[in-house]
């Protein structure tokens, strides 16, 4: 039960942390293009925008991990998530260079059907004279 409240805590935190660097973006981003001024507050980076960002952030997460109904689903996420047998690296290696592999042959087909293809096309299209 301790393991499970660790990861909810830690996932709360995740979410705070990608919220934050979202809504800054977005913010600066907007007063960017509103030309609305955005001083720096502490050295270039840390701009009022980024502390709008924050603030927004902690409160959103705070709101969230106070509700019940959002507790239980996290709680029931991660305890289906620990029933998942994970892959061990051996398998998730070989998968992956399968992917990989994959990736390449589908990319070289499409590769030579579009060619094909604009030969095809420009012999059809090519002005007459």
């Amino acid at each position: 039960m301790n393991s499970i409240r660790r990861y909810i805590i830690f996932s709360f935190l995740g979410f705070a942390f990608l919220l934050w660097v979202t809504l800054a973006k977005l913010l600066s981003s907007v007063a960017y293009l509103s030309d609305f001024p955005d001083p720096a507050l502490i050295g270039t980076q840390f701009t009022a925008t980024t502390l709008i960002g924050f603030v927004a952030a902690v409160l959103a997460t705070m709101y969230a991990y106070g509700r019940s109904d959002i507790q239980q689903f996290s709680h029931d996420v991660i305890e289906e998530l620990m029933k998942v047998a994970w892959p061990d690296w051996r398998t998730t290696r070989s998968a992956t260079v399968v992917v990989i592999i994959t990736t390449f042959v589908v990319a070289i087909l499409l590769g030579f059907f579009d060619l094909a293809w604009a030969e095809f096309t420009g012999i059809i299209y090519a002005p007459r004279g």
